[in-house]
C-alpha cells in the first residue's frame, strides 16, 4: 500500500503494515465485494459495498479469539512498542501478555 492510501490519522508505531492487513479482514471483505459486484474502486464504491455486504457477525467467546488473535500477532512477528516516561531516556517494553 503506497503511503498516500495509509490512513492518515495516525499508526501506531511498531505495529507493522503485514499485522495491520492481516487483522483487516473487513477491509479485505469489502474490496473483494466491490470487485466482483461491480462496484466503483473509490471510497464511495467501498461505502456502498460496505453497507450492502454487512452480516452480523456470530457470537464468540472472547476468551478464544484473544488466544487467536495472540497466535496469530505471534506468527506474524510480534510488535513492539516503546511507552515512554517523561525522561526521554526511559521506555519499557510493552510485551502481549502485558496488554
Amino acid at each position: 500500500m503506497s503511503k498516500d492510501q495509509k490512513n492518515i490519522y495516525f499508526e501506531i508505531e511498531g505495529i507493522n503494515d503485514t499485522l495491520i492487513d492481516y487483522f483487516s479482514k473487513r477491509k479485505h471483505q469489502i474490496q473483494n465485494y466491490q470487485a466482483n459486484q461491480g462496484f466503483s474502486n473509490t471510497w464511495n464504491g467501498a461505502h456502498a459495498a460496505g453497507l450492502v455486504s454487512w452480516r452480523p457477525k456470530p457470537p464468540e467467546d472472547i476468551a478464544t479469539l484473544e488466544q487467536e488473535w495472540r497466535k496469530s500477532i505471534d506468527n506474524l512477528g510480534g510488535f513492539v512498542i516503546n511507552k515512554s516516561t517523561h525522561n526521554k531516556d526511559a521506555s519499557r517494553l510493552l510485551k502481549i501478555n502485558n496488554i
